[in-house]
């Protein structure tokens, strides 16, 4: 069997999401080592489709005689990479992320890779323990921590439910809106079904985050009246935050007059696309 290595606090996530997994599921490992963790993980195999995304070219050469079906070998934050998946054109039924650990990875391939799963999808990030180390949180160019990301998002179904006006207070949002687009932040916050923590590990579900209709039964209300329950909503917060207003637009002129500032223009442009 081939070697993984995990913390136990990761295992009810695993365990949870596998009991809901169906036969001729789709599963994406983004950083996979020695690539033991799927089968140790689906022992009734339950997914059929398995790929493997690894920066390490030697996952190419031991990917024979595992589950995985198509390796791809890159920086999962790299658009050629990003591309070859999609390209795939799986709805993937669960992501995992056990890369590089770094901010900015973590949250660059929550972004790309999330839209890939399709309702009820489960996403799953491990050792978020490194948000708290300099290592791992250099060259992190969104600014944000995983944890101050991931805890923003917690509140965005909220907020849209309530005003969605709020939402442009909401860092995790703001964040989605400067580097994806607002299109992209009010999809990815429509749906997100759930968000829950373990220990150093963070489980996104997919799927409709709406309350759903409110459900009042019972025939005795004796300390409350149903009449004065009925009165209570969610639009405490209606009046609270200021409308939208339009986004600033900035515009850089660049003027090139030698080699040495072609040279710089070039390598701002480069830094523009590889993060928008």
């Amino acid at each position: 069997m081939r070697g993984f290595d995990k913390w136990e606090a990761y295992f009810p996530f695993y365990e949870r999401v596998i009991s809901r997994i169906r036969p001729g599921s789709t599963y994406l490992e983004i950083g996979v080592q020695n690539l033991g963790w799927l089968e140790a993980f689906d022992t009734e195999r339950k997914f059929s489709r398995c790929v493997a995304c690894d920066i390490n070219p030697k996952v190419a050469e031991y990917a024979k005689c595992t589950r995985f079906t198509d390796v791809i070998i890159g920086d999962s934050t790299s658009d050629g990479v990003y591309q070859q998946i999609a390209s795939l054109n799986e709805p993937f039924d669960m992501i995992v992320d056990d890369a590089s650990h770094t901010q900015h990875d973590i949250i660059k391939n929550f972004l790309l890779y999330f839209p890939l799963l399709r309702d009820g999808g489960a996403f799953l990030i491990e050792d978020c323990h490194t948000d708290f180390s300099d290592q791992f949180s250099k060259n992190n160019y969104f600014g944000m921590s995983v944890y101050e990301f991931f805890a923003s998002l917690v509140a965005l179904p909220t907020l849209v439910a309530v005003n969605p006006a709020l939402r442009r207070r909401n860092a995790a949002f703001e964040l989605m809106h400067r580097f994806c687009g607002e299109r992209y932040g009010e999809a990815t916050v429509s749906s997100i079904k759930e968000i829950a923590f373990a220990n150093s590990c963070i489980l996104i579900i997919k799927g409709d985050g709406g309350l759903g209709k409110r459900v009042l039964k019972g025939d005795d209300w004796p300390v409350v009246p149903l009449h004065e329950l009925g009165s209570f909503d969610l639009t405490a917060l209606k009046d609270s935050a200021t409308p939208l207003g339009p986004d600033i637009a900035v515009v850089y002129l660049n003027r090139v007059t030698d080699a040495q500032e072609e040279k710089g223009r070039n390598a701002f442009i480069e830094s523009y696309r590889r993060y928008r």
